[in-house]
């Protein structure tokens, strides 16, 4: 490169030339320490050129970065012109993206716990709850100036499904993951630009975020299972292990696919769930978030994930290096399959990353974590986006850091009615409406709040003649039904538009009539959408529910002969109140608004 004075180090911006299209006075002011060239001009006014000549201390270089440098003071005899035979790593004469972060540096285990484990440093944004780290992701992601402030320089990309069942739809969005691997971007899978509907050959269609899950749940379901990549290991749950425990062997474009897949579909269902994938190993995922970091796996997190293995290590780290470690042999064959008898001479440094070496065996397999198919998983479970962004960093802009969202994930679950139950508000009608339910003969529930719960409580199909019927109409399954936990989520889901119960949020059942005086102190698009009195009406912005109370009445009243489907009322309630509430909880057409 032959320049003049007018091509120039940018003081700011690493390996970067500002070239000066007009003679200005520079602004900089230039230290050179005493191993500089010229080193006897000590300042000079900024418009010396920069060669390669490298300092001990990079403190002297202030106000430069450590890789500036000056070549020797111009005397009146030289020319002005410079050749350099030797120029910067990159020559940006225009705005580029960041270059993506830099692949962390894996260290051999060693002593765990020796001390604090500290969260990674990030300039993101708080934030607090799993709702609003899911959007703070596809914000993030789409953001053309990232990571500063969105200017709103493009449109996002969208991601679009349209199909007639839940195995098609999932089957294109395998498509579009392995896309975004070709890609190398995975702003597609965070774009809030997204648009969700199956239309079934029979039955009503629907759309939304409900569709979504349904995909998801459905892809979830096809690779979260025992295979030669996710293997059970302590505690039953899968965690990824490579195809080979050699790093040294090479692994094929198709084997590293597959390990970016099964990452990405961990966090994507942090994101569009609310949980990660219950079958598989919660910290393994809170590993690749902290970038093969075994530290972050800290004592508070084995006492509420591992318990029985922290036990194991405290019992090992016990022993010392002269202990007979015997006691554990049939702990090592279930778990490490590894022979103890190879473990008898140890000193103080190798018993010390024996406990590591257990622990990481134990969770995750013998793989080291420099294995390329783990970094390719690492790289899934980040979602590394082409403006730099990635999921991963993100997690440490979490209130309390990545750990804190690992638990908060799991705190927020339902598993059983009493979860859901502890946060509903029932508003019962007018008095007269429960003289009517008193009034009917054969009635067990004293108030309609009853019937609620009583639907919440039971499992299975209300009806067995109506459970086709059903079936096609919301897309539940057996095993769902089956679950006592199905019900309470489905309702929750219909109320928030979540899985997680957030804290302090509760849900507010009202049951209404529809008559004029009944409906008159309601808001006005619920008196609006109240005139057919056979719909339950949601506002999920507030967790609010209607519940037509003459709907129930009319059930109670009707009479059910053996071709209707129903053996009784509460049979036919409760038909009526899961096709409603899991056709809203889909996003579909049960009166969400």
């Amino acid at each position: 490169i032959s320049v003049g004075r007018e091509l120039n180090w940018d003081p700011v911006r690493a390996n970067t030339w500002i070239l000066r299209l007009t003679p200005v006075d520079p602004e900089v002011r230039c230290h050179h320490p005493n191993s500089a060239p010229d080193f006897r001009r000590r300042v000079c006014n900024g418009s010396c050129v920069y060669t390669g000549w490298a300092s001990d201390d990079p403190e002297e270089l202030h106000p430069l970065p450590p890789d500036r440098s000056s070549p020797r003071a111009l005397s009146d005899d030289d020319n002005f012109t410079l050749v350099l035979e030797h120029s910067p790593q990159q020559v940006e004469l225009q705005l580029q993206a960041p270059p993506p972060s830099p692949r962390p540096l894996f260290e051999p285990l060693g002593a765990i716990w020796a001390a604090p484990f500290q969260e990674s440093e990030t300039s993101l944004p708080r934030v607090t709850n799993i709702p609003a780290f899911a959007q703070a992701a596809q914000n993030h992601a789409t953001n053309p100036n990232y990571p500063r402030r969105n200017l709103g320089l493009h449109f996002p990309p969208v991601l679009s499904i349209r199909a007639a069942s839940v195995e098609e739809g999932a089957n294109e969005y395998i498509y579009i993951i392995d896309r975004c691997y070709g890609d190398k971007d995975a702003a597609m899978l965070l774009t809030p630009n997204r648009e969700f509907e199956r239309n079934p050959a029979t039955g009503q269609p629907s759309s939304g975020e409900g569709v979504e899950r349904e995909y998801l749940q459905e892809v979830i379901a096809r690779f979260f299972v025992p295979s030669h990549n996710l293997q059970p290991r302590f505690g039953e749950t899968l965690a990824f292990q490579p195809s080979t425990d050699d790093p040294r062997v090479p692994s094929t474009d198709a084997e590293l696919q597959d390990a970016w897949r099964v990452g990405v579909l961990t966090s994507l269902s942090l994101l569009r769930l609310g949980h990660l994938p219950p079958a598989f190993s919660s910290l393994q995922w809170l590993l690749a978030t902290n970038h093969g970091d075994i530290n972050c796996l800290t004592r508070d997190v084995l006492e509420e994930f591992a318990p029985p293995l922290l036990e194991v290590l405290d019992g090992i780290r016990a022993l010392g290096p002269h202990g007979n470690l015997s006691q554990f042999r049939s702990f090592y064959i279930q778990h490490l399959d590894f022979d103890i008898g190879r473990l008898r001479n140890r000193d103080e440094t190798s018993h010390e990353a024996l406990i590591s070496f257990t622990l990481c065996r134990a969770l995750f397999g013998p793989s080291s974590f420099d294995h390329p198919q783990l970094v390719a998983f690492m790289d899934g479970v980040s979602l590394q986006c082409e403006n730099g962004f990635s999921v991963a960093e993100l997690t440490h802009a979490f209130t309390g850091g990545s750990i804190a969202l690992l638990k908060r994930s799991v705190e927020g679950r339902i598993t059983q009615l009493e979860d859901l139950a502890s946060i509903i508000d029932i508003i019962e009608p007018p008095h007269s409406y429960t003289l009517q339910l008193h009034s009917l003969p054969d009635h067990t529930l004293s108030t309609f709040g009853h019937f609620l719960y009583s639907f919440l409580r039971a499992v299975g199909w209300p009806a067995p003649a109506m459970a086709e019927e059903l079936r096609n109409l919301v897309n539940i399954t057996d095993e769902e039904v089956a679950d006592p936990a199905f019900r309470s989520r489905t309702f929750h889901r219909a109320a928030f538009n979540r899985d997680l119960i957030l804290a302090g949020t509760r849900i507010r059942v009202t049951f209404v009539g529809t008559g004029p005086q009944d409906i008159s102190h309601l808001p006005l698009d619920v008196r609006q959408n109240m005139a057919n009195g056979n719909t339950l009406l949601w506002r999920t912005c507030l967790g609010t529910v209607y519940i037509p109370a003459t709907s129930i009445l009319k059930f109670l009243q009707d009479d059910y002969p053996t071709e209707a489907g129903f053996t009784s009322a509460e049979q036919a309630i409760e038909h009526w109140l899961l096709s409603e509430i899991s056709t809203a909880a889909r996003g579909g057409i049960g009166g969400v608004f």
